[in-house]
């Protein structure tokens, strides 16, 4: 009779060793993963920048991994717009050219494609648009940041997703996905 218990003893301990054990490997792969995904954040921020007669919206990279862009979705006064080239530029030299006689002339407009697709390294920065004009003054700048959104789902190398938004001017917000495909921009 002694016998059976010592043995219901030993077995009872190893069961319980053995969810020990298994507790620590469960723990142990979620410490694991959250490393693994933090190596490869990826972090997209906005950046306007002014300087008399230019301005510059452009997006950075400030993470640890590539971006890999999903969708992007760019709006003027809360309307979705397909160009930058076509409507950017028109809110600066409307405002621009009504004080300053010529200015419309001397309007010089750089653009670089973020897109489905793109794939933006860490540490990478870029102008999505550049425009440059003699009349562009704070007050002009000013109006057009308040006009002016752009948004950009992107995901990590695995598959996790977060929104960054120019307007929001804070984190980008984590999702489950970018959902489809929206309408790409034209450059």
């Amino acid at each position: 009779m002694r016998t059976i218990r010592v043995e219901l003893l030993i077995a009872t301990l190893a069961l319980l060793a053995s969810a020990a054990a298994s507790i620590a490997t469960v723990v142990q792969t979620r410490v694991v993963a959250n490393q693994l995904s933090a190596s490869v954040w990826p972090y997209l921020s906005f950046d306007t920048t002014f300087n008399p007669g230019r301005a510059a919206i452009a997006v950075n990279n400030d993470g640890l991994g590539p971006a890999i862009v999903r969708n992007v979705r760019l709006t003027i006064d809360g309307k979705q717009m397909t160009a930058w080239h076509s409507v950017l530029p028109l809110l600066i030299v409307r405002k621009a050219a009504a004080g300053k006689p010529g200015a419309r002339q001397a309007t010089g407009v750089d653009e670089q494609d973020v897109s489905f697709g793109t794939v933006i390294r860490p540490g990478t920065s870029f102008n999505v648009i550049a425009v440059q004009n003699k009349a562009i003054d704070f007050a002009t700048m000013s109006t057009v940041r308040k006009r002016v959104d752009m948004q950009i789902c992107y995901c990590s190398i695995l598959e996790q997703c977060w929104i960054a938004d120019m307007a929001a001017a804070d984190q980008p917000k984590s999702v489950q996905d970018c959902g489809p495909k929206g309408p790409p921009l034209v450059y």
